[in-house]
């Protein structure tokens, strides 16, 4: 498995983003795959895909790009707080694979929960973020 992705800035002058180039590849299992997202500055305006865009958003970009990098995200650092999973249960709850309506009652219970359980959903969003590789079913 094999997967890539690269972000390249060029700037005019420090603080003036000519061009965003995002690539991501991946050559797994599966069907490889390369996507791209390219904005450029055209006639004072940020355009992706000949649209244009909001500079708030390229700004936001390029200072994302120029923090320190997290090494171990958490909730904290991912925005999530006990308020956030109580406001997004609802719809978490029916992004779910399956059909939310007919799973059993004690199902629903259990996930919300779960779901708004800041200690137990600290466990999950670790193991997110965790890479394992597994053969043969040993992980």
């Amino acid at each position: 498995m094999a997967a890539l992705s690269t972000v390249g800035l060029a700037q005019v002058s420090v603080g003036t983003v000519r061009q965003i180039e995002v690539t991501s590849g991946w050559g797994g299992l599966g069907t490889p795959k390369r996507v791209g997202v390219n904005i450029q500055i055209s006639g004072g305006r940020y355009l992706r895909d000949g649209e244009p865009i909001e500079p708030a958003l390229v700004d936001a970009f390029v200072a994302a790009l120029q923090t320190p990098a997290i090494r171990r995200p958490q909730m904290e650092n991912l925005g999530i707080t006990a308020e956030w999973l109580l406001a997004n249960r609802t719809s978490a709850e029916h992004s779910l694979m399956g059909s939310w309506a007919e799973a059993a009652p004690r199902q629903k219970a259990l996930f919300s929960a779960s779901f708004s359980d800041p200690h137990t959903m600290a466990l999950v969003t670790s193991s997110l973020f965790a890479y394992r590789i597994c053969f043969y079913g040993i992980s």
